[in-house]
Parts: structure tokens; sequence; C-alpha cells
């Protein structure tokens, strides 16, 4: 079985510089060496559904082999309580699956 990586691309610059990393596991994907799947989730996100993310993006990302998880968070998108939808996909993410490092760059 290839190692499955779940995508999730974000918003504001997020799905810009996923767009480009896609390409790399494209190839991947066309050698048979990895398969991938993108979840919507973030801020833009919660302006069309009213949630930050799917409890089932959470549940498949806690499945894959790794995340690919981009840029997330508008300044001007605020749930009522005043609160960045992104943070439920940051800190949810971070909390339920025990991560505690955001590496970048990678070269």
């Amino acid at each position: 079985m290839n190692p499955f990586v779940s995508v999730i691309p974000g918003d504001g610059c997020g799905p810009e510089v996923i767009q480009e990393t896609l390409k790399i596991l494209d190839v991947l994907v066309e050698r048979g060496d990895l398969e991938y799947e993108s979840y919507d989730a973030g801020s833009e996100y919660y302006l069309k559904t009213g949630k930050a993310w799917e409890e089932d993006t959470f549940e498949q990302c806690q499945d894959s082999d790794a995340i690919l998880f981009g840029a997330v968070g508008r300044t001007d998108i605020r749930k009522p309580d005043g609160t960045s939808p992104a943070s439920e996909v940051i800190f949810g993410l971070r909390n339920k699956l025990d991560l505690f490092a955001n590496v970048r760059p990678i070269k």
C-alpha cells in the first residue's frame, strides 16, 4: 500500500503554495509511489459552510501517513465570538494529533 497524504490547501496564500507542491506529489502519484486527497478547511470554507472543516477531514488526516497543510486564516473572517475559524483547524490538528512543530521552510 502506498503512503497516503491528506492535503489541506487552506486559504489566503495557502492554495497558491500548495498548488506548486502538488506538482511534485503528482509525479509521485504517476509513478505509483504515493496517493493523496485534498480537503477544504479554513476561513474561506467557514464562509461557505458555517464550519471551519468537516469532522471526516480530521479523521482522514488522522489515518494519513502525512499531512500537507497550507496557510489558513484571513483576518477579515471571524466567527460570531470574534475568534478565527482557522484556529479550529490549526489547533484541532495540533492538539488531537499531539503535533508540536510547524517546520518551515523545507528544502
